[in-house]
């Protein structure tokens, strides 16, 4: 399974360095950001500006819920 990155991102328009467990990526804009498949959910952790470039600290998304639907009433498993 892939996943994308926030929304959000999409409207930087000046280059972008994600930072994901201490690895840094860098992309001409948010964009071509979001564009890139991941395999795990990540949450934006921290994000600031930093050499004329923005720089998005990204964390693994530990709060995804397990619930089914059945007809009309919500299923969970917790």
């Amino acid at each position: 399974m892939t996943y994308s990155l926030p929304g959000c991102i999409q409207y930087i328009s000046c280059p972008v360095v994600l930072v994901i467990d201490g690895q840094e990526i860098k992309f001409e804009n948010g964009t071509s950001a979001i564009e890139n498949k991941y395999d795990k959910s990540y949450l934006i952790d921290k994000m600031y500006a930093h050499n004329n470039e923005i720089l998005i600290k990204l964390k693994v998304n530990t709060q995804i819920n397990d619930i089914n639907w059945c007809g009309e009433e919500q299923v969970s498993f917790f």
